[in-house]
């Protein structure tokens, strides 16, 4: 695994910096290969610094927020990102921002590193974040310490097993390919990459800004995938309808005593409440039982009882007139006919 850490910071005061030396040593413990782009020290330009992003398998981005924003030399590093074509450096790979800060801010600019990831075309960005007022902290504070080695083994577990992200909106961004050439010139110490500035070779073309996809398109295929999700929820809402009425059907007809209903001309409608409501017909017409599954329009007696009342009751666990007594269900319509309903039903 290949990483390359970007570093903007270099003063023996910066919190950051020791925070990157524990980062470092875990990593280095991962058996990870690790090369750092020092932004403090650096003054020459240099030319092979696509390649090494592009080689490499995930960043570390850190900072030190001295008052507000993410300081001079990381921006000019992401600038110069920008000003290139990014698309095989950044492109699906995650990074770690690591912003940390003496005097708070810190929030805002690790959102702006992020954001600045994203828009040339990283995936994922990890932070590490906090306000340390005293950088000997981070090294005489075994809690510092083991959250920082707990982050960076989190990050290289995260690249490691190669873990699928959500999209977001920058990863519609795509570089246009009229972009002008750079040049750079480089110095390599200890694989130690120093950088400042980035000089274009070609001054009199202007360096042309990415072209956002067709948001149109975009929103057209969201709404068709939503409409595609409320399809298979409603089959299966529908599926899950069907196979209650079902159970409530096969219950009742084991349980229908024929003998019970001559010269009986009926018609239940049977309301059950529940995550999906059930509404079932009976209807008995002079020993002869039949079922639907709908609204009846005139119906003789209407039954309206939950899901776990009419599952006691059909389990033979509870009568019909044991469940209206307890108040399980209510009814419109005559009561005659709910104490008929356990003649014909021998449920109990």
């Amino acid at each position: 695994m290949n990483i390359v850490i970007v570093s903007s910071g270099g003063n023996v005061s910066d919190p950051t910096t020791k925070a990157v030396e524990i980062i470092e040593n875990t990593l280095k413990d991962l058996n990870v290969n690790i090369t750092k782009i020092d932004l403090f020290n650096g003054t020459t330009e240099y030319n092979q610094i696509t390649s090494i992003l592009q080689n490499s398998d995930a960043f570390i981005l850190s900072a030190t927020v001295e008052w507000v924003g993410i300081g001079t030399n990381m921006q000019r590093f992401l600038d110069n990102c920008w000003a290139i074509k990014t698309d095989t450096m950044f492109k699906g790979k995650n990074a770690l921002a690591v912003v940390l800060s003496k005097n708070g801010e810190e929030e805002d600019a690790v959102m702006h590193i992020k954001k600045s990831f994203q828009m040339l075309g990283g995936n994922t960005l990890e932070q590490l974040t906090g306000m340390i007022k005293d950088e000997n902290e981070i090294m005489s504070n075994p809690t510092y310490i083991k959250i920082i080695e707990k982050k960076t083994e989190d990050f290289y577990r995260m690249i490691n097993q190669k873990r699928s992200t959500l999209p977001t909106k920058y990863n519609y961004i795509k570089n246009n390919s009229g972009q002008s050439q750079i040049t750079h010139q480089i110095i390599k110490n200890d694989d130690t990459i120093s950088m400042s500035k980035i000089i274009k070779k070609e001054e009199n073309k202007i360096v042309e800004q990415p072209s956002v996809i067709n948001y149109d398109e975009f929103e057209k295929k969201q709404e068709n995938d939503i409409l595609e999700i409320t399809k298979l929820f409603k089959e299966k809402l529908v599926s899950t309808t069907n196979d209650n009425y079902r159970k409530i059907r096969n219950s009742l007809t084991k349980s229908f005593v024929k003998e019970e209903s001559k010269d009986l001309n009926v018609i239940y409608q049977v309301h059950i409440k529940g995550p999906e409501d059930v509404d079932v017909v009976i209807k008995i017409n002079n020993g002869n039982l039949s079922f639907d599954q709908g609204i009846e329009n005139q119906p003789d007696l209407t039954i309206t009882i939950d899901e776990k009342a009419i599952e006691e009751i059909v389990t033979k666990s509870k009568s019909m007139q044991k469940a209206f007594l307890r108040g399980d269900i209510t009814v419109k319509g005559s009561v005659i006919l709910l104490h008929n309903f356990d003649k014909l039903f021998k449920l109990d």
